[in-house]
């Protein structure tokens, strides 16, 4: 009986961790069903019970199980040291994976960056990208931009419409100028390019450039130049015309219609300025037919894409030779007119 009790104690181990063959679990299991002292060799062995009676300690062999449990007790532990370990180890992969996946930009070539710019200076990106990166030198009317990609945004496929949608307006003057974090006013710019790699890198540290001579930043400047791809230059056209606006408060006198269309086409109006000669201009049809004789308005009209007046002309010179258009025109009170009736504004592309 002693001797097949020191077997099952020998089996005990491995019968608690279930690596026993299931001829071996069987016989471990009929053992214990039959022998009180092995049950509870097992039990205390397994810790679901303590002993504390010394004679019953020597009688269940306990010295033998001491052993036997601080292995289990440093298995135990290990075990939950390794696997805690394991645990965050798991999750920095999955942070790291997931940064790299979403947000891990890197720099896309022009020739991969699907960029397209029509003349007048409007730009689209057809493929998809992470981020857009823009540099502008406010004096130099310069600026360079450079789009980023992840492994997110680089499998991403952009609708039709998203293809069409204007990315960014290099004609429109209400761009800023942005440096150490302070916007400033508006720039013309002149020309635009897609900046190289070498140099994306090094604007990357805010303090590029901050601290050279001009002439310095001019020899740079003119290498970035180079080294990147001129995306838009504004037309020469383009760069000595602008804007003409005229803004006049005037009496309408008469309304001719326009002898093309008949009667019902009120078109050609007669009004007079604040202590000047009356002056004709075209209103259109459609606005003509809104105005009232005796009535007083401020009238806008506005030309894009004409040179710059070379001298001061009147109102009506001014009129007749660029052929403005009424625009729009609102009511005022005649008492209000005065000899800041009229107001001529020419703006730069």
């Amino acid at each position: 009986m002693r001797m097949k009790c020191d077997v099952i104690k020998d089996l005990m181990p491995s019968y608690i961790d279930q690596l026993l063959s299931e001829e071996s679990q069987c016989l471990v299991e009929e053992h214990l069903a039959e022998c009180e002292t092995c049950k509870a060799y097992y039990d205390c062995l397994k810790g679901d019970v303590d002993i504390f009676d010394a004679e019953e300690a020597e009688k269940l062999h306990l010295e033998e199980i001491k052993p036997l449990k601080r292995i289990k007790k440093k298995m135990t532990r290990k075990t939950v040291v390794v696997s805690v370990v394991t645990a965050v180890c798991v999750i920095c992969l999955l942070i790291g994976l997931g940064y790299l996946i979403f947000h891990h930009e890197h720099y896309v070539p022009y020739e991969e960056a699907g960029i397209r710019v029509t003349e007048g200076g409007n730009m689209y990106i057809d493929e998809e990208f992470y981020s857009k990166w823009e540099y502008t030198d406010q004096n130099r009317k310069l600026k360079f931009i450079y789009v980023t990609d992840s492994i997110a945004t680089q499998k991403a496929d952009r609708s039709a419409t998203e293809k069409n949608q204007i990315i960014e307006d290099f004609n429109n003057s209400n761009t800023t100028y942005s440096r150490d974090d302070q916007t400033y006013k508006p720039v013309e710019l002149e020309e635009v390019y897609y900046l190289s790699e070498e140099y994306a890198e090094k604007f990357k540290d805010r303090y590029f450039l901050l601290n050279e001579t001009k002439e310095e930043e001019d020899r740079i400047y003119e290498e970035m130049k180079e080294a990147s791809v001129l995306l838009w230059e504004r037309p020469e056209i383009m760069k000595k015309t602008g804007t003409l606006s005229v803004r006049f408060t005037a009496k309408v006198e008469s309304i001719i219609n326009d002898p093309n269309l008949g009667e019902d086409a009120p078109r050609h109006v007669v009004a007079r300025v604040f202590q000047s000669a009356p002056i004709l201009f075209d209103a259109g049809v459609e606005l003509g037919k809104e105005l009232k004789v005796g009535e007083t308005y401020t009238f806008n009209m506005e030309l894009a894409m004409v040179e710059k007046p070379d001298e001061d002309y009147t109102l009506e010179t001014l009129i007749s030779l660029y052929d403005l258009r009424l625009e729009s025109f609102s009511v005022v009170e005649e008492g209000l007119t005065g000899l800041d009736s009229v107001d001529i504004q020419y703006d730069p592309f």
